[in-house]
């Protein structure tokens, strides 16, 4: 609505509402009431399609990537090496090794 048509409808409401709710009303309107003509819309609708089909591309091409890291990671435990397999007796033998105190020298 143009700002006249507004004003007039906002005394015709005053001559029955309180002065606060209708000032209230009328202050969202012109603070949330813009309005945009046919070709503004369009412009809009248009860049949120343009959006929409940028997003589209960036998910194939992270889906395309998680795909490829996915078969790197199949491909690597595939061929990571097994690891050794020393039973209850060697594996104690090596820990004392490892482990056991060196004499010093006096």
């Amino acid at each position: 609505m143009p700002p006249e048509a507004l004003e007039v409808e906002r005394k015709e409401a005053l001559k029955t509402l309180p002065a606060e709710e209708v000032d209230s009303f009328f202050r969202h309107v012109a603070e949330f009431g813009t309005v945009k003509c046919p070709e503004q819309i369009e412009q809009d609708a248009q860049a949120l399609a343009e959006n929409k089909e940028a997003l589209a591309i960036a998910k194939r091409e992270l889906v395309a990537e998680r795909e490829k890291i996915q078969r790197e990671w199949d491909e690597l435990q595939r061929t990571k090496p097994p690891p050794p397999n020393l039973g209850l007796d060697e594996f104690y033998t090596e820990w004392k090794k490892r482990n056991s105190t060196k004499p010093t020298p006096p």
